[in-house]
């Protein structure tokens, strides 16, 4: 059965042409059952449906997702203390420590979990079970659309904020010296600045208190990454502050920012994954993250550099440019994936660049299709024969 990934845009379509369009909807809904096509749809994507504040519009999104059910998702119905990956990027690494030979599963119904563990989307959803998906909208649910919604917005302004500076600098082209007191007394003031406006935000109730907890957090960090490039320099301080496993002293600063920040962040992911749900040594966990990088993650990979396309390339970068990224980092997991015109554009520039991993390079691209009825069951048809 082929696995579809419609964007949230051809749901509100399908959505729409049900209450309007009865005999269109009722076609589509043929040609999709006669295909055996698959639904998928992920936790993000059910954080966009759920901010759709008309009510029954939103209830009749999740009547269409019943419609179209098998529905198959990355989030399942097991109760959550159970252990195992909870993200993409920690299936993925799974999967790739098991083929590099890093890690073994034994023991009675083994080789049935690791499957299960290893599988971009766990969940199968009949018809019927397609209310489960209404029951995620809990008040744990709601804080997290809300606090990932928030970011997504903090993440927009800071890519319009970055697009002023073209140039990515290596970190051997950073001056190595302390930082310069008039520099560093300016930053403070920039800092203090934008801690007292979020402080002022929380005060105002206008952010949830967690939301404050984080954004202290990341303020304490800056600060002392400040204070440590006043006393031994940016270089020095970066390196501290972004330590990454298996790099040598020669090539490290041969690294440019980002990927230096994209090494720390995988291996921190990498440990955490294999310390606290895989239960691996000391060892085991050492010999991961220095044999394994983000490329052998396609989906995870393919996100982080849609965010970097966006950052650079888009005319405006906006909070759904997140969800477009999270949900294209599932495009080697399905049959057909669509998307806007700009994020198509996007993975076709990243499958055309020689240095992307071949596997990327060899995917079916995603689809742009027109939020119309005809266009969207042409679509279906022609990928699926």
């Amino acid at each position: 059965m082929a696995l579809v990934f419609l964007d949230t845009e051809h749901l509100s379509l399908l959505e729409k042409a049900r209450r309007t369009e009865p005999a269109g909807y009722a076609s589509f809904l043929n040609a999709w059952k006669g295909l055996g096509c698959t639904l998928v749809f992920t936790l993000a994507q059910a954080a966009e449906v759920r901010r759709y504040e008309n009510s029954s519009g939103r209830e009749g999104r999740y009547q269409v997702l019943a419609e179209l059910a098998p529905v198959r998702t990355d989030f399942t119905q097991h109760p959550n203390d159970r252990p195992g990956p909870r993200i993409l990027i920690e299936r993925e690494i799974l999967r790739a420590a098991v083929l590099r030979g890093l890690l073994t599963v034994t023991g009675p119904g083994a080789d049935g979990l690791l499957q299960e563990w290893m599988d971009p989307f766990p969940g199968h959803f009949d018809a019927n079970e397609a209310r489960t998906l209404r029951a995620i909208e809990s008040e744990e649910f709601l804080s997290l659309v809300s606090r990932e919604r928030v970011a997504a917005q903090h993440a927009a302004t800071a890519m319009k904020h970055e697009r002023q500076i073209r140039k990515e600098l290596r970190l051997r082209d950073l001056p190595d010296g302390p930082l310069p007191a008039e520099i560093a007394l300016a930053c403070r003031k920039e800092i203090e600045k934008v801690a007292a406006s979020i402080e002022e935000r929380f005060r105002g109730g206008s952010s949830p208190p967690t939301h404050g907890e984080a954004a202290a957090a990341v303020i304490h960090r800056i600060r002392e990454f400040l204070t440590r490039t006043e006393r031994i320099g940016r270089q020095a301080a970066l390196l501290e502050q972004l330590q990454v496993a298996g790099s040598t002293k020669e090539e490290l600063p041969k690294l440019k920012g980002r990927e230096l920040v994209e090494r720390h962040w995988f291996q921190v992911v990498a440990r955490s994954f294999a310390r606290d749900v895989l239960n691996v040594t000391a060892d085991g966990e050492e010999s991961l993250v220095r044999t394994l990088a983000l490329a052998d993650c396609p989906g995870s990979w393919l996100q982080k550099r849609l965010e970097l396309s966006v950052r650079r390339d888009s005319s405006e970068p906006r909070p759904n440019h997140h969800y477009d990224c999270e949900r294209l980092a599932y495009l080697p997991y399905v049959d057909l994936l669509l998307t806007d015109r700009e994020m198509a554009g996007f993975v076709r520039q990243i499958q055309d660049n020689e240095s992307t991993p071949q596997l990327i390079r060899d995917l079916p691209p995603p689809l742009s299709v027109a939020s119309a009825m005809d266009a969207l069951e042409n679509a279906i048809d022609s990928h699926s024969r």
